[in-house]
Formats: C-alpha cells, sequence, structure tokens
C-alpha cells in the first residue's frame, strides 16, 4: 500500500493534535515527542517548511520547562555555546564551526545531544586539542525535558554571550 499525501498529513494531524493535548495536560515529554516525530514527518515528505501551531506547542512547553531560566544569567564577553545534533567527522559543518571558533581565539564549549560519541571522534580530539574549550556530553538516554534542563543548568553556569546551533529541523531539545 503507498502513502499518500492525505495519509501523511493525517497522521501528521493527528499527532499535533496529541501533542496540544499532551501540553495541556502538563505532560511535556510526551507532548515534545510529538512535536518531534510532527518535524520529522515534515522534513521527511517536504509538504510543508513551518507549522506555527507546532512552533507554539513547542514554545509552550519550553516556558513551563525553563520557567525563565534565563532571567539571571549574566553572560561572559566572548564565551560561546555550540550545540551540535548532527555531528559527524569530516561530514556537514560541525568541524568548519569548530574551526572558526578555534581560529577566533575564543572560549566555547561544544554540546553534543546524541550518545553515540563514534560519530565525532575526529571532532572531540580537535577540541579537547584546544585549551579554551569544553565539551559537554550526556552518558545515558534521558528524556526531552531531562536532557533541556540539563543543558539549561550547564549554560546558566557556563554563562555563554552567543548560543550557537547546528541541529536538525527536529531538535528540540536545543531550542
Amino acid at each position: 500500500m503507498d502513502l499518500i499525501k492525505e495519509d501523511i498529513l493525517s497522521v501528521y494531524n493527528y499527532l499535533k493534535k496529541s501533542a496540544l493535548i499532551a501540553l495541556n495536560k502538563e505532560d511535556w515529554n510526551l507532548s515534545i515527542n510529538r512535536v518531534e516525530v510532527c518535524a520529522k514527518l515534515a522534513y521527511h515528505f517536504n509538504y510543508f517548511y513551518t507549522d506555527i501551531e507546532l512552533e507554539n506547542i513547542l514554545k509552550s512547553s519550553a516556558k513551563q520547562i525553563c520557567n525563565n531560566c534565563y532571567e539571571n544569567i549574566r553572560p561572559i564577553r566572548g564565551r560561546y555555546a555550540f550545540i551540535d545534533t548532527n555531528g559527524s567527522d569530516n561530514h556537514g559543518l560541525t568541524q568548519q564551526y569548530i574551526r572558526a571558533l578555534i581560529a577566533a581565539e575564543v572560549e566555547f564549549a561544544y554540546i553534543y545531544e546524541d550518545l553515540d560519541l563514534n560519530r565525532i571522534k575526529i571532532i572531540l580530539e580537535e577540541i579537547k586539542a584546544y585549551s579554551k574549550a569544553t565539551i559537554y556530553t550526556f552518558d545515558k538516554g534521558y528524556s526531552h525535558v531531562e536532557m533541556t534542563k540539563m543543558v539549561l543548568k550547564f549554560l546558566s553556569t557556563y554563562r555563554p554571550e552567543k548560543y550557537l546551533m547546528h541541529i536538525m529541523p527536529w531538535d528540540t531539545v536545543a531550542i
């Protein structure tokens, strides 16, 4: 059986409605999960580029999770945080961004969301060789909410002036 546009959109709309219901029930993990799945569908089937309703669901979830967590952060001038969900050695733009930060001689933190560090061995070697860099990774699989809170806690301690994102369209933690 071939999927047609109406089938995909039907599933997408069902998941979006489910995300909104979960949001209203304050089930942040389920809501964010549904947003992520919708974004993957939209990306892989290319029926549309943006969805304001989905964006608003994600923003509402983030506001509840963050609860004004940025208000008291005093950034350190010249310090950057770079979050990456698409890291791969010798592929994509991650290494170019890292090398540009190093060439600019700025202090930066590299935040990698994926558990598979084997994909970024060369990237990690380059970062470890630079004395002004910090690496932040996850040691196990966490929920969307847990990962978001962990990144926020790190950022509130690290206090970057700039936040750079190299993310997949369905990333919900970085945003």
